[in-house]
């Protein structure tokens, strides 16, 4: 089942994941499905941890951002995050991990500065991660099984782990540091 958090972070069982919003303004934030999950719009000042054990996560479609996490915001899904097209998921996160545990690829468009604690494809799927402002700095692992990785910043570029792809990397960024 899904839970939805309320602003005054009660949670209440959601029986429709076609689309589903969550805001707790101070609380954490946990939803979990085991088909698709897609996203209207998950906000909170602390951290956030969306899994579709068996399915995607999928952008709602809509014009905003998906999700606003200050903190860490965990996702893990089956078969993808996002879709190719206008299907990215606009993430504005102070930290980011994410994995995708079965065969799917990773559309991600960050707003605002960003730290990457990890980032998995365990299947054949693809990296295409894309900073729409600030500055992006990879702090965990980016480690793709079977794929390639387009990561893209119009700000500086901070490598500081390990970034490992089967097929091939591309890094586009204003200033890149590799340490």
């Amino acid at each position: 089942s899904i839970e939805r958090v309320g602003s005054d972070a009660a949670l209440s069982t959601v029986t429709d994941s076609t689309l589903t919003g969550a805001i707790a303004t101070t609380g954490d934030i946990v939803i979990t499905t085991a088909a698709n999950l897609t996203l209207e719009t998950v906000q909170t000042t602390s951290d956030a941890i969306l899994t579709a054990t068996n399915g995607s996560i999928l952008d709602g479609g809509d014009t905003a951002t998906d999700a606003i996490v200050d903190g860490t915001l965990t996702l893990s899904a089956a078969t993808g995050l996002g879709q190719t097209g206008s299907g990215d998921l606009d993430l504005k996160v102070g930290t980011l991990d994410a994995t995708v545990t079965g065969i799917g690829s990773a559309y991600l468009n960050l707003i605002g500065t960003t730290t990457i604690a990890g980032i998995t494809l365990n299947g054949d799927g693809s990296l295409f991660l894309n900073q729409l402002t600030g500055e992006l700095t990879i702090q965990g692992a980016i480690s793709l099984l079977e794929g390639r990785a387009l990561i893209t910043t119009r700000g500086a570029l901070s490598v500081n782990a390990d970034v490992s792809v089967t097929d091939y990397l591309r890094l586009v960024a204003d200033s890149l540091d590799v340490n």
